[in-house]
Protein backbone atom coordinates (compact mmCIF):
# COMPACT_ATOMS: atom_id res chain seq x y z
CA UNK A 1 0.00 0.00 0.00
CA UNK A 2 2.81 2.72 0.55
CA UNK A 3 4.31 2.11 -2.89
CA UNK A 4 0.56 2.52 -4.14
CA UNK A 5 -0.31 5.27 -2.15
CA UNK A 6 2.71 7.29 -4.18
CA UNK A 7 0.73 8.03 -7.34
CA UNK A 8 -1.71 10.81 -5.45
CA UNK A 9 -0.20 13.78 -5.37
CA UNK A 10 -1.15 16.14 -3.08
CA UNK A 11 -2.81 13.86 -0.53
CA UNK A 12 -6.60 11.31 -1.52
CA UNK A 13 -9.07 10.23 0.31
CA UNK A 14 -10.11 7.04 1.71
CA UNK A 15 -12.75 5.78 -1.22
CA UNK A 16 -9.70 7.16 -3.65
CA UNK A 17 -7.01 5.00 -1.58
CA UNK A 18 -9.61 1.89 -1.99
CA UNK A 19 -10.13 2.41 -5.42
CA UNK A 20 -6.42 3.15 -6.92
CA UNK A 21 -4.87 1.00 -4.62
CA UNK A 22 -6.78 -2.17 -4.58
CA UNK A 23 -6.27 -5.16 -6.67
CA UNK A 24 -5.63 -9.25 -7.11
CA UNK A 25 -3.11 -9.08 -4.33
CA UNK A 26 -4.24 -6.09 -1.89
CA UNK A 27 -7.85 -6.73 -1.21
CA UNK A 28 -9.98 -3.17 -0.76
CA UNK A 29 -11.47 -4.45 3.08
CA UNK A 30 -7.36 -4.41 3.94
CA UNK A 31 -6.56 -0.43 2.55
CA UNK A 32 -7.87 0.68 6.06
CA UNK A 33 -5.78 -1.59 8.36
CA UNK A 34 -2.72 -0.94 6.28
CA UNK A 35 -3.62 2.91 5.93
CA UNK A 36 -4.13 3.43 9.59
CA UNK A 37 -0.45 1.19 10.40
CA UNK A 38 1.26 3.60 7.77
CA UNK A 39 0.01 6.87 9.96
CA UNK A 40 1.41 5.20 13.34
CA UNK A 41 4.48 4.72 11.57
CA UNK A 42 4.55 8.63 10.49
CA UNK A 43 4.44 7.31 6.77
CA UNK A 44 1.12 8.72 6.17
CA UNK A 45 -0.38 12.23 7.81
CA UNK A 46 -4.27 12.76 8.02
CA UNK A 47 -5.18 16.21 7.03
CA UNK A 48 -7.63 18.51 8.58
CA UNK A 49 -10.42 16.67 9.91
CA UNK A 50 -9.13 13.28 8.85
CA UNK A 51 -10.93 12.97 5.90
CA UNK A 52 -7.77 13.25 3.33
CA UNK A 53 -4.68 11.62 4.05
CA UNK A 54 -0.77 12.72 2.50
CA UNK A 55 2.84 12.25 2.26
CA UNK A 56 5.59 14.16 2.81
CA UNK A 57 7.15 14.97 -0.43
CA UNK A 58 10.28 12.91 0.29
CA UNK A 59 8.77 9.82 1.52
CA UNK A 60 6.08 10.46 -1.71
CA UNK A 61 9.08 10.13 -3.98
CA UNK A 62 11.15 7.07 -1.76
CA UNK A 63 7.25 5.82 -2.50
CA UNK A 64 7.16 6.33 -6.18
CA UNK A 65 10.63 4.91 -6.57
CA UNK A 66 10.14 1.23 -4.37
CA UNK A 67 7.17 1.35 -6.66
CA UNK A 68 8.38 2.00 -10.07
CA UNK A 69 10.53 -0.71 -9.29
CA UNK A 70 8.02 -3.24 -8.69
CA UNK A 71 6.53 -3.06 -12.20
CA UNK A 72 3.20 -2.37 -11.20
CA UNK A 73 3.43 1.30 -11.84
CA UNK A 74 1.28 1.25 -14.85
CA UNK A 75 -1.30 -0.45 -13.39
CA UNK A 76 -1.74 1.82 -10.35
CA UNK A 77 -1.49 5.07 -12.27
CA UNK A 78 -4.15 3.60 -15.16
CA UNK A 79 -6.54 2.76 -12.13
CA UNK A 80 -5.44 6.22 -10.32
CA UNK A 81 -6.18 7.96 -13.77
CA UNK A 82 -9.33 5.90 -14.38
CA UNK A 83 -10.23 7.08 -10.65
CA UNK A 84 -9.77 11.07 -11.66
CA UNK A 85 -10.94 11.05 -14.72
CA UNK A 86 -15.04 9.15 -13.28
CA UNK A 87 -14.42 12.12 -10.54
CA UNK A 88 -14.17 14.76 -13.56
CA UNK A 89 -17.00 13.54 -15.26
CA UNK A 90 -19.27 13.03 -12.63
CA UNK A 91 -18.37 16.86 -11.44
CA UNK A 92 -18.66 18.14 -15.30
CA UNK A 93 -22.89 18.76 -15.28
CA UNK A 94 -22.54 20.71 -12.22
CA UNK A 95 -19.98 23.12 -12.94
CA UNK A 96 -22.12 24.86 -15.16
CA UNK A 97 -24.23 26.22 -12.67
CA UNK A 98 -26.67 26.06 -9.70
CA UNK A 99 -26.29 25.18 -5.74
CA UNK A 100 -23.77 22.09 -6.20
CA UNK A 101 -21.53 23.80 -8.33
CA UNK A 102 -19.64 25.34 -5.40
CA UNK A 103 -19.13 21.95 -3.40
CA UNK A 104 -17.98 20.52 -7.01
CA UNK A 105 -15.29 23.60 -7.61
CA UNK A 106 -13.89 23.30 -4.14
CA UNK A 107 -13.85 19.12 -4.48
CA UNK A 108 -11.85 19.70 -8.07
CA UNK A 109 -9.52 22.25 -6.47
CA UNK A 110 -8.75 20.23 -3.79
CA UNK A 111 -8.04 17.27 -5.92
CA UNK A 112 -6.02 19.46 -8.82
CA UNK A 113 -2.51 18.03 -8.31
CA UNK A 114 -4.20 14.51 -8.55
CA UNK A 115 -5.98 15.57 -12.03
CA UNK A 116 -2.73 17.10 -13.26
CA UNK A 117 -1.31 13.61 -12.38
CA UNK A 118 -4.06 12.05 -14.24
CA UNK A 119 -3.97 13.96 -17.74
CA UNK A 120 0.12 14.11 -17.52
CA UNK A 121 0.24 9.80 -17.34
CA UNK A 122 -2.72 9.80 -19.70
CA UNK A 123 -0.88 12.00 -22.29
CA UNK A 124 2.51 10.23 -21.82
CA UNK A 125 1.99 6.92 -21.55
CA UNK A 126 -1.54 5.54 -22.99
CA UNK A 127 -2.71 5.96 -26.35
CA UNK A 128 -6.76 6.12 -25.32
CA UNK A 129 -8.79 8.93 -25.53
CA UNK A 130 -8.99 9.88 -21.63
CA UNK A 131 -7.03 12.77 -22.05
CA UNK A 132 -9.54 13.91 -24.42
CA UNK A 133 -11.99 13.24 -22.03
CA UNK A 134 -10.76 14.95 -18.46
CA UNK A 135 -9.92 17.81 -21.08
CA UNK A 136 -13.78 17.90 -22.23
CA UNK A 137 -14.81 17.64 -18.69
CA UNK A 138 -12.77 20.30 -17.07
CA UNK A 139 -12.44 23.12 -19.10
CA UNK A 140 -15.34 24.92 -17.25
CA UNK A 141 -13.50 24.45 -13.78
CA UNK A 142 -10.54 25.66 -15.24
CA UNK A 143 -12.25 28.87 -16.94
CA UNK A 144 -13.83 29.66 -13.49
CA UNK A 145 -10.76 29.39 -11.18
CA UNK A 146 -8.49 31.36 -13.06
CA UNK A 147 -6.29 28.55 -14.73
CA UNK A 148 -6.99 29.27 -18.12
CA UNK A 149 -3.76 29.03 -19.78
CA UNK A 150 -3.22 25.83 -17.91
CA UNK A 151 -6.44 24.38 -19.22
CA UNK A 152 -5.55 25.06 -22.70
CA UNK A 153 -2.33 24.11 -22.32
CA UNK A 154 -3.60 20.51 -21.33
CA UNK A 155 -5.88 20.75 -23.90
CA UNK A 156 -3.46 21.75 -26.43
CA UNK A 157 -1.35 18.63 -25.51
CA UNK A 158 -3.91 16.26 -25.66
CA UNK A 159 -5.20 16.99 -28.80
CA UNK A 160 -1.70 16.74 -30.19
CA UNK A 161 -1.20 13.59 -28.91
CA UNK A 162 -4.57 12.44 -30.47
CA UNK A 163 -3.70 14.14 -33.60
CA UNK A 164 -2.96 10.60 -35.38
CA UNK A 165 -6.07 9.32 -34.34
CA UNK A 166 -9.43 9.36 -36.22
CA UNK A 167 -11.39 12.63 -34.89
CA UNK A 168 -14.57 11.44 -32.04
CA UNK A 169 -16.92 13.49 -30.11
CA UNK A 170 -14.25 13.36 -26.85
CA UNK A 171 -11.79 15.41 -29.40
CA UNK A 172 -14.68 17.48 -30.78
CA UNK A 173 -15.39 18.32 -26.90
CA UNK A 174 -11.53 18.98 -25.93
CA UNK A 175 -11.60 21.42 -29.47
CA UNK A 176 -13.96 23.05 -27.92
CA UNK A 177 -12.78 23.61 -24.58
CA UNK A 178 -9.14 24.41 -25.72
CA UNK A 179 -10.98 27.07 -28.11
CA UNK A 180 -13.08 28.27 -25.38
CA UNK A 181 -10.60 28.49 -22.89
Amino acid sequence: LFDRLSVFVGGWTMPAAETVCADQDLAQDDVLELLVSLTHKSLVVPDGNGARFRMLETIREYARDCLDKRDRSRSVRMRHRDYFLTLAEEAEPYLEGGQEQPDWMMRLDVEHDNLRAALGFSIEETADEADLRLCGALYRFWAHRGHAREGRQWCIAALDHAASRPGTSFRLKALHASGTL
